[in-house]
């Protein structure tokens, strides 16, 4: 659905021109006024808008100056100018501002309806186009990727980068109830100025949610709330990570859904991750605390003692509840260490473990999750005494070598990761240590020497080049390009033609 603002100081033509919009055909949900710019700035401020419609003189801000600030601001909303002066300068100026069209009073409605009609639909292509692309980005981040390591987004990191955020999971319910509710909690949290990113998973729902007003995220509890009185499917649960900023760290938070739901009562329908200690309600004296001797060995590289460790705190002689409870607290427990102390070469591999420990405890049994709690202890202390220094010159040897045998296709670090069984961080940084160069760096100076000789060499259309290099969008890789050499390929290959034409002649 679609908001509209009409900014315009006189009123019975404020008032004609949302006569004249066809709200059926737009699909507008809502049209708001202001008789002034200050009033129409000021709504903007508020967010929700899609389209301001502006007259182009008005007291206080006029329409040029609204669009200016639009621009500046807020990009994301479309202006239309409206103005009685057939002046060319003022149109001129209106679309340096990046105004989507400049009409003329007396205003026709078909004009009007057609203008708005075009504007709307541009809106829902890219707005589809940008939803897509932003969860490709969070379903990465939250395999533990780091921003860094996925094609740079700026319109995703700007909005949100600097912002609080945390991660909701739904949970219960039939298909299409969880659908229902997924809906109506987007359209509340929406009119409270939180951005959401929702991802259907298998029998469950993900969503992001970010607002640069810490208030109104640690407020989400009484808004879910509501929503969940008025939802008529009792079954559904929701659990929420703790608050958080670093978009690197977006892997953990998403882990801490699942554990608010985890280590919480089934009646319970709003559970929220308690970050300090999880709760423990069998009456044994072992908490979280408890760790603590178990980091303390780790920090001093004592494998025996925590091996001790292990044996002491997961018998087979108590409780299955008990059990899985100290599993949910070891998982916690490295959870909280990955992501504040954690720098060596495996920690990707512990986060996959820690992933799959996380969602798949309903379905194991309390011996196999014990196991893997032991495992993943153990995988974390033998990578205390992996000495990989004299393997990394071999390692990055055989990367530059795979790079170079595989240009056409898609050489993303986390597959290239993968390979050599590194984290996409670690991978990263030994790159840059041995060779001097980031890994895009390097991948690209080699797709750009390449696309240099086929350039020089042959007829290839510069799309068909892109292409057979792994870009599928031409004109990124003419950016690309023009960035690397200061020209695009049209122009490269229009110079070198020259310079041989000129080598010709002489």
């Amino acid at each position: 659905m679609i908001n509209l603002l009409v900014a315009e100081d006189q009123v019975w033509t404020r008032k004609g021109i949302i006569e004249m919009i066809d709200f059926n055909l737009l699909n507008v949900e809502a049209v708001y006024e202001a008789e002034n710019g200050i009033e129409a700035y000021e709504r903007l401020m508020l967010g929700g808008i899609d389209i301001l419609i502006s007259d182009i003189r008005m007291p206080g801000i006029d329409g040029l100056e609204l669009s200016r600030r639009v621009m500046e601001q807020y990009p994301q909303v479309k202006v239309i100018i409206v103005s009685g002066y057939d002046e060319f300068g003022y149109a001129q100026q209106a679309l340096r501002y990046q105004v989507k069209d400049y009409l003329l009073k007396p205003i026709q409605p078909d004009a009007l309806n057609f203008t708005l009609e075009k504007i709307i639909n541009e809106f829902h292509s890219s707005k589809e186009r940008e939803t897509q692309v932003y969860r490709m980005v969070v379903r990465q981040l939250m395999e533990g990727l780091s921003i860094d390591e996925i094609e740079p987004l700026e319109e995703f990191t700007q909005l949100f980068g600097q912002s609080c955020k945390r991660i909701a999971r739904i949970q219960g319910g039939t298909t299409e109830s969880r659908q229902a509710f997924v809906r109506s909690f987007e359209e509340v949290v929406r009119t409270n100025q939180l951005h959401t990113i929702s991802l259907a998973m298998e029998a469950e729902w993900c969503v992001m949610l970010s607002s640069d007003l810490p208030d109104r995220m640690a407020g989400l509890t009484t808004l879910v709330n509501d929503v969940i009185d008025s939802n008529d499917d009792c079954s559904i649960r929701m659990g929420l990570g703790d608050i958080y900023f670093n978009l690197n760290e977006t892997w953990a938070f998403e882990l801490e859904s699942i554990l608010s739901l985890l280590t919480h009562r089934k009646e319970i329908r709003v559970c929220e991750y308690q970050n300090s200690k999880l709760p423990g309600d069998t009456g044994t004296t072992f908490g979280s605390d408890d760790f603590h001797q178990l980091w303390l060995c780790y920090a001093q590289k004592d494998q025996v003692g925590i091996n001790k460790w292990l044996a002491h705190s997961f018998p087979g002689g108590i409780t299955d509840q008990e059990l899985r409870l100290r599993c949910l607290q070891g998982a916690h427990s490295i959870l909280s260490h990955l992501r504040e102390t954690d720098t060596e070469a495996n920690t990707y591999f512990v986060i996959k473990r820690l992933q799959y420990l996380v969602r798949m405890f309903a379905h194991h049994s309390s011996a196999e999750l014990v196991q893997w709690i032991r495992e993943t202890f153990r995988h974390k202390m033998e990578s205390l005494f992996k000495d990989n220094e004299k393997k990394n010159d071999q390692i990055i040897a055989w990367c530059q070598s795979y790079i170079m045998n595989n240009l056409d296709n898609n050489l993303s670090l986390s597959k290239l990761s993968e390979q050599v069984h590194f984290s996409p961080s670690h991978l990263s940084n030994l790159f840059k240590q041995v060779t001097g160069q980031n890994y895009i760096e390097f991948v690209t100076g080699l797709k750009i020497t390449q696309a240099k000789k086929e350039l020089r060499e042959s007829n290839r259309k510069i799309h068909d080049i892109a292409c057979s290099l792994g870009y599928e969008d031409a004109r990124y890789f003419s950016k690309l390009f023009q960035r690397e050499l200061g020209m695009t390929p049209s122009e490269y290959k229009f110079k070198i033609a020259k310079e041989q034409t000129i080598w010709t002649d002489s």
